[in-house]
């Protein structure tokens, strides 16, 4: 989510989420994105979940080692030797600070495999749950943004810090919701996160929620689909009992704004239902 030259986006390591970016697209004109020209989101999700063979080859060069890229592949046979006979890589970190969890979270697809490696990793280095890589990622944020719910349901269940936050503030109830991740949203909120927690500028998951209702997200066939995803997680955030409707950001913008930029008449109705205030304005006016 926030703004990164192009030639340094293309120098990040090619093991990343595989989903498209659609979020920058999404917020092109929201509130937020009047402060950002990329986003997070955009920087991980447009590259390829798989290392290309160039790279494989030279894997080393990246950081990357030969736990993390057995971790990324599945080969559970690979893995479970590289910790018994080489058991300081399992804290190796590579050129982005990953560590071998996050290679392991990073998969979009539920393999059996990558579980157990997971949770191999997690018996043997317990402390890399709340590993985070250069953005501040932790393993779960990046289970959360692919909506690997299996591997989110792995994590929660070790303990992993269900309320951390990456270096912009964003915790993983903001990127399952902007993500549009349902499952992993409730998931998330089933172990006690927090919903109120602001990002550096102040928004809510509850701002990105009325925001995205006037969006579209990845991967849905129809802007009706989209809708309906996007109201399903406003009305999940607007009925848990941590909920402000009329909770601000740093310029004093409630949720009710940001559907209204959006153009979301739904979700504004649903807001107002929920007791936000209609004479709400920002600090500019």
């Amino acid at each position: 989510m926030r703004a990164l030259k192009k030639d340094k986006a293309k120098e990040k390591f090619q093991c990343l989420p595989s989903k498209s970016v659609t979020l920058h697209q999404n917020l092109m004109n929201s509130e937020f994105a009047r402060r950002s020209k990329t986003d997070i989101k955009s920087k991980y999700l447009k590259r390829h979940n798989s290392i290309p063979k160039r790279v494989i080859t030279n894997r080393l060069s990246y950081g990357c080692s030969s736990l993390m890229y057995a971790c990324q592949q599945g080969d559970i046979a690979e893995v479970l030797e590289r910790l018994h006979t080489k058991p300081n890589q399992i804290r190796i970190r590579d050129r982005r600070n990953k560590s071998a969890l996050h290679y392991c979270a990073i998969q979009g697809i539920t393999s059996s495999n990558v579980l157990v490696a997971a949770a191999s990793i997690v018996v043997a280095a317990p402390e890399l749950l709340e590993s985070v890589d250069e953005d501040g990622f932790t393993p779960l944020h990046l289970a959360v943004i692919q909506g690997n719910l299996a591997m989110v349901n792995l994590l929660l269940a070790n303990k992993a810090d269900v309320n951390a936050v990456d270096k912009e503030g964003h915790s993983v109830v903001h990127w399952a919701t902007v993500c549009g991740e349902v499952a992993a949203l409730r998931a998330v909120l089933a172990a006690d996160a927090n919903i109120a927690i602001p990002d550096i500028n102040g928004g809510s998951p509850l701002h990105y929620a009325a925001q995205m209702c006037g969006a579209v997200y990845d991967g849905k066939l129809c802007q009706t689909n989209s809708s309906k995803l996007a109201m399903e997680i406003l009305e999940i955030l607007l009925s848990h009992p941590q909920c402000n409707v009329d909770v601000q950001d740093k310029d004093g913008r409630q949720p009710l704004l940001w559907a209204a930029s959006a153009g979301s008449a739904k979700a504004i109705t649903a807001l107002v239902k929920a007791g936000a205030r209609i004479e709400s304005a920002d600090k500019l006016v």
